[in-house]
């Protein structure tokens, strides 16, 4: 029988967590899939238990990929030829799945025709145990959007989608190669072809934060995101497509690698700078000029970056332009926001019809006969629903005004930079 599902697993080195992963994946409540396990170059005994569970389920097909320095994405690239399945899935072989993923994300995807299902996850730390954070797929998206220049700024893992096998045949898609982020790369081109995109709002996926990860491990892997941004440009440019989304992808690579330029180890930076600078052409760098859709601490990354800072003879940005205090304020105000709706929107249905129907309860007065035409309504005192509904407008309220504050603030802030630059 045909699979409904084909997910890749690449293995390299992780023993400690594979048996969770692979248990999690055989265990799912759709049977019919297919396992593709790609071995690394392990060496840590990671090939024994492949050979272990394939020994037990025939499902799992076992792959061997020589490890080149080709990173995940040679892996993942190995195991495409050997896809039978109508939907494709990759799973990283430290994490694992909610039991129910493949299921629904197979029913929802055959309903709807669409060609990409997204949904969130779990994040987990090292030793598997539960965070409050969740590795949300795009912000604030409670709906599908249809404009394909609005998918890019959702998480750019290969685990939090299920692809329609023949949308990813039809556009020849693949992994880049070496140590960069592959990902991001795999991101932009899926997306760039504008598939047809549905949204499920669970957590079916648990990720597992490592140290030593190649992400965690904050080193030359990230640093090389500047290369892969100009991959992702040349094909974009290939493919007629950089005029249509440049203002996303300028917009996104811009802020994308100065965010990572903060975040690897401080001997990476230097290195990473140079990389930056490179990949930067004329058309790059009369957008940064140009744009107002630049935040101004990036903007001051490349001005300083690209010597114009001298050049101008203008100073730092002042600290004001990055009014912490007020941001503190915001998110203090949401943090409230969110436990008050939760305790709103997780009132389990029948309670809230209880106090509905407490708030228009129908009475017949004493001695008079049960009649639709007489009766009255009684208006009951505020209820603990009611208080809640009130504070919570409340707080919308004064947090809208906190937010309209601090866009007006960095409004001026950014118009004062753009002077002082110019």
């Amino acid at each position: 029988m045909k699979p409904k599902i084909s997910i890749i697993i690449p293995v390299y080195n992780v023993a400690q967590y594979l048996r969770q992963c692979l248990d999690s994946v055989l265990g799912q409540t759709l049977q019919e899939i297919q396992v593709i396990c790609v071995d690394h170059s392990s060496t840590d005994g990671s090939l024994a238990i492949l050979e272990e569970f394939a020994a037990n389920d025939a499902r799992i097909e076992i792959i061997h990929c020589e490890n080149t320095g080709g990173g995940p994405g040679q892996a993942r690239n190995a195991a495409l030829p050997h896809v039978k399945g109508k939907y494709l899935y990759f799973v990283d072989s430290d994490d694992w799945l909610d039991s129910t993923l493949c299921e629904k994300a197979y029913y929802r995807l055959e309903q709807s025709e669409d060609d990409i299902m997204f949904f969130h996850a779990h994040e987990v730390s090292e030793r598997g145990q539960a965070s409050k954070k969740e590795a949300q797929v795009g912000m604030a998206m409670w709906s599908i959007r249809s404009d394909a220049s609005n998918y890019f700024d959702f998480t750019m893992t290969p685990w939090n989608r299920v692809i329609r096998t023949s949308y990813l045949q039809k556009h020849n898609l693949r992994y880049i190669e070496g140590n960069m982020s592959e990902d991001t790369y795999f991101h932009w081109t899926l997306l760039s072809n504008q598939p047809r995109v549905i949204f499920l709002p669970q957590n079916l996926y648990y990720y597992r934060h490592r140290s030593n990860s190649q992400a965690g491990s904050r080193g030359e892997y990230l640093s090389n995101l500047a290369i892969v941004y100009s991959r992702i440009k040349k094909y974009l440019m290939d493919t007629g497509k950089y005029k249509k989304f440049r203002t996303e992808f300028l917009t996104q690579k811009l802020w994308h690698v100065v965010w990572i330029h903060n975040y690897i180890l401080p001997e990476f930076r230097d290195a990473m700078k140079q990389s930056i600078l490179k990949s930067l052409d004329d058309d790059e760098i009369v957008f940064i000029k140009e744009s107002k859709n630049i935040s101004p601490a990036v903007l001051h990354f490349y001005h300083e970056l690209l010597g114009w800072e001298q050049e101008h003879q203008t100073q730092k940005c002042p600290r004001h332009v990055y009014p912490l205090k007020n941001y503190r304020t915001i998110m203090r105000s949401l943090e409230r926001f969110i436990k008050k709706a939760n305790r709103i929107v997780m009132r389990p249905l029948e309670s809230l019809a209880r106090n509905v129907q407490g708030k228009s309860k129908k009475f017949t007065p004493s001695g008079t006969t049960a009649n639709p035409n007489n009766v009255e309504l009684c208006h009951p005192v505020e209820t603990g629903a009611d208080r809640q509904i009130r504070e919570l407008s409340e707080l919308v309220c004064q947090l809208s005004k906190e937010i309209v504050e601090l866009r007006n603030q960095s409004q001026h802030d950014a118009t004062w930079h753009r002077e002082k630059i110019a």
